[in-house]
C-alpha cells in the first residue's frame, strides 16, 4: 500500500453532512447528531480529530509495516467549520469532509487529520450521514473502496458482540497472536514534517472594497511561490467586510502559513482568514 485517506469518524461525517445539506451552523448539528445518538454527550474526543489520529496511526502501521506514534499524526477538528466556507465550497465543486490521510513515498510517512475540500466527482464525497469509508491505493492493484456505517447504536453494538464472540470462542487470542507478530517486524519509517507536505488550499479573507486589495494579497502568494488557481467574490452590501475566497495550486504547508501570516498583517484584512485544505489527486500528490 502506497496511502490511505479515509473518513473515519461517523460523527464528524453526520456533523459535515448536515450543515452541507441544511446549511445549519455546526452548534446546531452537533446537537442533533447527539440527539440521535450518533455524538457523545462530550465529543471533544470527536470533533477534534482525535479519534480519527488513533484510527489513522492504526491503519497506517498495518498499512505501511510501520512504527506509527500519535505524535507523528497532525491533527486538526471540525469545530471551526462554518456554514458559509461549505456553501462556497460546494459553488467550487466540492464537498467539506473530516479526512485522514496516510502517505509513503521515498521512504517517508505523511500522516495527517484534518477538514478538507473533497472533489464532488470522488467517491469520498459520497459518503453521508454516520457512514465511515476508506480509498486505499496501492501499486499495483490501484484504487480500492471501502464504505459502511461508523456510528450509531447498532453498528457500535455489532462490533461489541462481534468482539465478545471472538473472545468466548478463543479466537482473540489469533487475532492478539498476529498483532504481536506483525509489531515485531515493523520498519522504522521517517515522518514527513507537515511544513513540507504539498497541498492546495482554499483561502477565505474578509476585506476592505478598495482598489489594490487582490493585488497586494496575490503579490505576498507570489512572493511565497504560491499560484493562484481561482478567485470568487460576490457583491457585498457592507463594503467593510467582503468576503473574498481564493484557492491555490499545490504549496508547501511552511510557505502558504508564511504568507498567511503576512496577509493577516494587512490593514485591508478586516476579519478572520479562514484556510481548508482541498484533497490533491494522485498525480498532484507525486508531482
Amino acid at each position: 500500500m502506497t496511502a490511505l485517506t479515509g473518513i473515519l469518524n461517523g460523527t464528524c461525517n453526520y456533523i459535515l453532512t448536515q450543515m452541507s445539506a441544511t446549511g445549519a451552523p455546526y452548534e446546531k448539528a452537533l446537537a442533533e447528531a447527539q440527539a440521535r445518538g450518533y455524538a457523545e454527550a462530550d465529543a471533544a474526543l470527536d470533533v477534534s480529530g482525535e479519534d480519527t489520529r488513533h484510527k489513522l496511526a492504526i491503519l497506517a502501521g498495518l498499512a505501511f509495516g510501520a512504527e506509527v506514534r500519535l505524535a507523528d499524526v497532525y491533527v486538526e477538528g471540525i469545530a471551526g467549520a462554518d456554514p458559509s466556507d461549505i456553501t462556497y465550497g460546494a459553488q467550487l465543486g466540492y464537498v467539506l469532509k473530516l479526512l485522514a490521510v496516510a502517505r509513503l513515498a521515498g521512504g517517508a510517512m505523511s500522516l495527517r487529520v484534518h477538514p478538507a475540500f473533497v472533489p464532488a466527482a470522488s467517491p469520498l464525497a459520497t459518503v453521508s450521514g454516520a457512514d465511515n469509508a476508506v480509498l486505499v491505493t496501492g501499486h499495483a492493484v490501484g484504487d480500492t473502496f471501502y464504505v459502511g456505517p461508523g456510528a450509531g447504536m447498532m453498528p457500535t453494538a455489532s462490533s461489541i458482540v462481534a468482539d465478545l464472540v471472538d473472545a468466548a470462542l478463543g479466537r482473540a487470542r489469533i487475532t492478539a497472536a498476529n498483532m504481536a507478530w506483525l509489531a515485531g517486524r515493523r520498519q522504522a519509517l521517517a515522518v514527513q514534517p507537515m511544513d513540507d507536505i504539498r497541498s492546495r488550499h482554499y483561502l477565505r479573507l474578509d476585506v476592505l472594497d478598495r482598489p489594490g486589495v487582490l493585488a497586494a494579497i496575490a503579490g505576498i502568494l507570489g512572493h511565497h511561490q504560491i499560484s493562484i488557481s481561482s478567485v470568487l467574490q460576490h457583491e457585498s452590501a457592507d463594503p467593510q467586510r467582503v468576503p473574498l475566497v481564493i484557492t491555490t495550486h499545490l504549496a508547501r504547508e511552511g510557505d502558504l502559513a508564511a504568507a498567511l501570516d503576512e496577509i493577516r498583517r494587512l490593514p485591508v484584512v478586516t476579519g478572520r482568514t479562514v484556510r481548508i485544505r482541498m484533497l490533491a489527486t494522485r498525480e498532484e500528490a507525486a508531482a
